[in-house]
């Protein structure tokens, strides 16, 4: 029964209230029958980054280890009893310095015999001059037999080569006493010494004191591989062709770097102190030596070291933090704000890393702002609230090295 059959069937005195009950029904179901809109989320925030252009370093490192350019072995060149060692094990010496000192009572009581035996000689010798002479002129004369004179003769010509022997024997009299001493063949860092003062050295064979190596400078041995020889190769022929000094300016920017085990840079940069003739037909790398300068001596043969060189620069790079940058079923992407703040997604093709940004190679522009934090809130066509990320400072010594072009690290992306 609808409300017009109500108000038919309805008692008379009973309509005014009839209807008033009506009246606030419609107006119960009208209010409850409409559904209000609940009022749009609010924009989400986003921290963003510009994407940066300058000239960036591609950098090689390669591993190596110091090697002494010369080290030279001291041995005991005379038997004796060691008397003195003027030392302490592990220092650095001074070419010159007197290391060891060897008994030398006897090498004294050598020379001064030598020295006495050839005085004796040389007297025998002028006795001899002195008879030959008058032999001859006896001889002239026919005071004596040719047999004879040839006899005195021959006399003399012994002596003279007897006394040439003895300055010989002199000679090395004084050189075993020098023997006797020890000095140090050039500046460097010693070594442990096995023998100690009394012992008895130089018995038979040339006993090891000690071993000294240079340490200032010092080389470290590395292989290149053809590419990175390549490359350097070409950017050394660049400097040359665009800088007037050439050679000197050359040799200054083609310096290398050696990071240490403890992860600190050497104070002093190297050179390039010999090339390989040939590429390893196996390993097909190319050996080099640098030379880095060590006056404190802190670098000691036998260490490990990293060596940091630059194989080319790109001009005009544009790099974003690694941040910014998704791997998806699509490829490589980022998210662009625009200048109104709507987010839009770019494909992008990543190049090298450089520390903790990515050398972008397509799909970007400088000065174009990438989301970096807040990824996971976004998708294209909204609009963002922005927070601009602060550039990092310079606080690094070195810049990190060249990295794979491909995989970069991957944050999940939002389905678009």
């Amino acid at each position: 029964m609808n409300i017009l059959q109500a108000l038919l069937f309805c008692p008379k005195n009973a309509v005014p209230n009839f209807l008033v009950i009506l009246g606030i029904a419609l107006v119960f179901i009208a209010g409850c029958g409409g559904e209000s809109k609940p009022p749009a989320p609010p924009s989400p925030s986003v921290i963003v980054a510009p994407v940066v252009q300058k000239t960036v370093s591609i950098y090689g490192e390669y591993v190596g280890q110091t090697e002494s350019p010369r080290s030279i072995e001291l041995r005991a060149r005379v038997e004796g009893f060691l008397d003195k060692i003027n030392f302490k094990e592990g220092n650095l010496v001074n070419k010159g310095d007197l290391l060891f000192i060897i008994d030398p009572r006897k090498y004294r009581a050598d020379l001064q015999q030598a020295k006495a035996q050839l005085a004796g000689n040389k007297a025998a010798l002028l006795k001899a001059r002195q008879d030959a002479k008058r032999y001859q002129s006896l001889h002239a004369k026919d005071a004596v037999s040719t047999s004879r004179l040839e006899s005195v003769v021959a006399h003399e010509k012994q002596m003279e080569a007897t006394v040439r022997a003895d300055y010989q024997l002199l000679e090395q009299a004084k050189l075993n006493l020098s023997f006797t001493k020890v000095f140090a063949p050039l500046s460097g860092r010693i070594g442990r010494t096995d023998v100690r003062v009394g012992s008895l050295v130089g018995k038979a064979d040339p006993t090891l004191l000690a071993t000294i190596s240079q340490v200032d400078p010092v080389f470290v041995n590395i292989s290149v591989s053809e590419r990175d020889y390549l490359l350097t190769a070409k950017r050394m022929d660049d400097i040359k062709k665009n800088q007037p000094a050439g050679e000197h300016n050359a040799k200054k920017k083609s310096s290398l770097t050696m990071i240490l085990a403890d992860d600190s840079v050497h104070a002093f940069n190297g050179t390039i102190n010999f090339v390989g003739r040939t590429v390893d037909e196996f390993t097909s790398t190319l050996p080099l030596r640098i030379e880095f300068p060590n006056p404190k001596g802190i670098l000691r043969p036998g260490q490990f070291a990293r060596i940091r060189a630059v194989l080319s620069e790109h001009p005009n790079a544009l790099l974003i933090p690694q941040r910014a940058v998704q791997e998806g079923m699509e490829g490589t992407s980022v998210f662009v704000v625009s200048a109104d703040n709507i987010v839009e997604k770019r494909r992008i093709k990543v190049g090298s890393r450089q520390g903790s940004q990515w050398v972008i190679e397509e799909g970007l522009r400088p000065g174009e702002q990438v989301i970096t934090e807040g990824l996971q809130k976004v998708r294209p066509g909204i609009q963002v609230n922005l927070t601009t990320e602060q550039t990092p400072g310079n606080g690094h010594s070195l810049p990190a090295p060249e990295t794979s072009k491909s995989n970069p690290p991957t944050e999940s992306t939002p389905e678009t």
